[in-house]
């Protein structure tokens, strides 16, 4: 049984790939900066702490836990949903970067 909407706002998700207006109407797809900032917040840096260089040993959230996060929040954010050894795969914010691109995430 799908859940239902209880209010306007967009889903989740919507809010991270999309931006909207304070008239709720859409004003574009997610930039560059801002899923700087998302992924910052997934591994509880601030945005100023990391770049697309940033390396996965850089940040010491991106542990194994932080691996499973980046896993479920891809998929509950941007129904992204990636095979292990994809996820193995990346070893910087510019390869997460990479996958939301290639999933047309960011424009």
């Amino acid at each position: 049984m799908a859940a239902t909407q209880l209010n306007n706002d967009p889903p989740r998700w919507q809010s991270h790939v999309f931006r909207f207006g304070n008239d709720g109407g859409l004003i574009g797809f997610m930039t560059t900066s801002e899923a700087i900032e998302w992924i910052a917040d997934l591994f509880e840096e601030t945005p100023d702490n990391i770049s697309i260089e940033t390396k996965r040993d850089e940040m010491p959230a991106w542990d194994s836990l932080g691996i499973l996060t980046l896993m479920a929040r891809l998929d509950e954010d941007f129904e992204i949903l990636l095979a292990e050894d994809e996820i193995q795969e990346l070893r910087s914010v510019s390869d997460i970067i990479a996958v939301m691109q290639k999933n047309g995430k960011i424009q």
